[in-house]
């Protein structure tokens, strides 16, 4: 927390001005520097914003990209940071026990919009609580909203206030929420555990990691089949543009002779057989139109098409 010094500015890692106006609710020391636009909590340059559409605007696009678990993994870690100087305060501030300061934070907290706390049931043998938040403001941030992903943020400090509290690992499960504006409160279960946010970020880190590279060998198999494919079927094309003469030249030649027989037969008067290799005529010459037709798709696939200019009867 920043100190006031004999001329009752603040000090801290930045200079900071006079305080213009201040106000205390529920121990939450309200401040304004004015001239410089600052606004203080507790000492520290904050800010407000509109939970939503605000605030709102720049969190889900975010939990939607990185996935809801992540998400909340993320911010209850960053929330839980720094709650054992909290704890620490509630002892010593805020109340000489940790029901009595807990509820006293609470309030000072609540003043600034992050809701009601309760605390209808506490062990401190067993290391056991119930917390209720009303109207925070991650419940009403989402209220509008179709996906909601709960309040990781007061999981968070619930999970590093009460392990501080209790003198080891705990973990706050989150039984109830409801979103509606008339009855809107989040309950969390408070009990030890062997679960910490950074094994439950390793594990979910490691889970995803392995997705993405499950992901990356598929997707790289589907590139291998793709290039092999379309290396096979390239060479099918150069094969068949290649092959054009080498195709046509015994079928032109089965067709000449065929022709010059059938002219010497019916020179000759066998007009019988002559019809006959008239049809082996026209079947060839089939053939060789079929076969024209799949060269020239052949040569369009290798890249070699040759336009021509032609009249054509519409």
């Amino acid at each position: 927390m920043m100190q006031r010094d004999e001329t009752g500015a603040l000090s801290g890692p930045r200079p900071i001005g006079p305080v213009t106006h201040q106000s205390v609710v529920d121990q939450m020391v309200i401040a304004h520097v004015g001239d410089q636009g600052l606004y203080l909590l507790m000492g520290i340059p904050s800010a407000s914003f509109w939970l939503d559409p605000s605030l709102n605007r720049m969190l889900a696009p975010l939990a939607d990209e990185v996935g809801f678990d992540l998400f909340r993994l993320s911010i209850a870690s960053s929330s839980a940071m720094g709650t054992e100087r909290d704890y620490q305060a509630m002892v010593t501030e805020f109340a000489d026990n940790f029901p009595d300061g807990f509820l006293a934070w609470g309030r000072a907290v609540g003043s600034i919009g992050w809701g009601r706390f309760e605390l209808p049931a506490i062990d401190e043998q067993a290391h056991t609580a119930r917390v209720v938040v009303r109207n925070t403001w991650e419940l009403e941030m989402q209220r509008h909203n179709e996906r909601r992903w709960g309040c990781p943020f007061i999981q968070g400090k619930l999970i590093g206030l009460f392990s501080a509290a209790f003198g080891e690992p705990c973990w706050a499960t989150e039984v109830e929420i409801h979103y509606d504006p008339d009855d809107q409160y989040v309950a969390y279960e408070i009990a030890p555990s062997t679960r910490t946010i950074d094994t439950e970020l390793a594990a979910l880190r490691a889970v995803q990691h392995r997705r993405l590279a499950e992901e990356h060998l598929r997707v790289e198999a589907m590139r291998l089949e793709r290039d092999q494919a379309q290396r096979a079927n390239e060479a099918k094309s150069a094969f068949l543009a290649a092959m054009s003469h080498e195709l046509r030249t015994p079928l032109n030649a089965i067709l000449g002779y065929t022709e010059l027989c059938r002219d010497l037969l019916i020179d000759d008067g066998q007009d019988a057989i002559a019809e006959d290799l008239d049809r082996v005529l026209e079947a060839g010459n089939h053939l060789l139109d079929l076969v024209s037709q799949v060269l020239e798709m052949s040569r369009v696939e290798a890249g070699e098409l040759d336009l021509r200019i032609e009249p054509v009867a519409l």
